[in-house]
């Protein structure tokens, strides 16, 4: 919550126009290919962060309701001291920005008629979850998607030895969820309470025996429009960036270490490109398109259980002097990426670096809010 409020506390000054540009005479990594004016600026406002803050790398993309990706440059290192520049096309970990993924599942659920909003993820696989608690089937899905079910965290245990199972993904998590069902929901249940565990469930909740949570994942990004090459789940393999952690950078590698358990899927495992990540963005920017309708979009970007709230579902929300702000920051610790949508504004910012901690906060949270300035300057200039 606290890299969330100060994303947005930032956003709204640049919003509020009190934004100073960086200069632009920052060196240029030359695998950056040269775009238009805005291209420019952001490649050097990013050129300016990356430098100041030492993460290896950083990307950022802007998506407008017209155009669809307008803008997207990369710069820096795919692994720090490499000296292999990332490319445009490179994929990023997410982490917890796959929340509004499994979140749009479950609305295309709901329009399939499958599912009900107000009704308990637990009625989708009835069969699966005949040991769990009565309370638990009082809750609504919501509730799961706006951590505010008090499920809980997940057990230490599950992040210790979950890499080490052989069981599927699927049965993974039902082996951890069955156990947490038994007991009711902790006391903090109807207050929020950040938790991956309640996606863990609503993402159980959605899988068929003939279709887990990742695999309904590729479908829906492949029907959105992503190729096949520009997404994937846990830590990116073969060439492509590599998470960093620590101060200086230390490479992750690609190993099972390098992402948090697999089986965490639905709460933030999703690897994408910037371009692709821009394709599922830009949905909520035109009323879900032909992916999601507009009733969908509305009831996941609309703040619950009441309008005072600041928690919708697989999204965050708040009120700023340019309309509504959705957006949802990402981390496994290793990478921190963030989404920022101003429906109003019919635009949305994405950046993304492979630094996690403090450095990849700091870096994603200064780049974000250059990037809105440079965007607000480009539409005034066009005008």
């Amino acid at each position: 919550m606290k890299a969330v409020t100060q994303l947005l506390f930032l956003a709204l000054v640049v919003l509020l126009g009190a934004c100073e540009p960086p200069p632009r005479d920052a060196a240029r990594p030359p695998a950056t290919p040269a775009g238009t004016g805005l291209e420019d600026t952001l490649l050097a406002y990013a050129d300016q962060v990356r430098e100041s803050t030492g993460v290896p790398a950083m990307g950022v993309a802007v998506v407008t309701a017209e155009e669809g990706l307008l803008a997207l440059v990369v710069t820096g290192e795919r692994v720090a001291g490499s000296g292999e520049a990332v490319q445009p096309g490179d994929l990023w970990h997410i982490g917890s920005c796959t929340k509004a993924v499994t979140a749009a599942l479950y609305a295309r659920r709901v329009e399939a008629g499958e599912a009900e909003w107000g009704e308990s993820p637990l009625l989708l696989r009835p069969e699966a979850f005949t040991g769990a608690a009565e309370e638990w089937r009082s809750l609504p899905v919501e509730a799961f998607l706006n951590h505010r079910s008090g499920i809980g965290s997940l057990p230490e245990a599950f992040l210790l030895t979950a890499r080490a199972s052989s069981a599927s993904l699927p049965e993974q998590r039902m082996r951890w969820l069955t156990e947490r069902l038994e007991a009711p929901p902790g006391e903090d249940a109807g207050s929020f309470a950040y938790s991956n565990f309640g996606y863990m469930l609503v993402g159980a909740a959605l899988e068929t025996p003939e279709s887990a949570w990742e695999e309904q994942v590729a479908d829906f990004l492949i029907e959105t429009g992503l190729d096949e090459g520009q997404f994937g789940f846990g830590p990116p393999q073969g060439d492509q960036p590599q998470g960093h952690a620590g101060d200086p950078p230390f490479p992750a590698g690609q190993g099972p270490f390098a992402d948090n358990p697999l089986a965490l899927g639905p709460a933030g495992t999703l690897h994408v490109s910037l371009e692709g990540w821009a394709k599922f963005v830009h949905l909520f920017l035109i009323d879900g398109g032909p992916m999601l309708a507009p009733d969908s979009i509305g009831t996941l970007t609309t703040p619950w259980p009441d309008a005072s709230d600041e928690q919708a579902l697989g999204w965050f929300v708040s009120d700023s002097p340019a309309g509504p702000v959705v957006y949802h920051a990402g981390s496994n610790t290793m990478w921190f990426a963030q989404a920022l949508i101003l429906p109003e504004q019919g635009y949305a910012i994405l950046v993304v670096t492979n630094q996690g901690g403090g450095m990849g906060e700091t870096a994603v949270v200064s780049l974000t809010q250059l990037a809105m300035g440079a965007v607000k300057a480009d539409r005034e200039t066009s005008r």
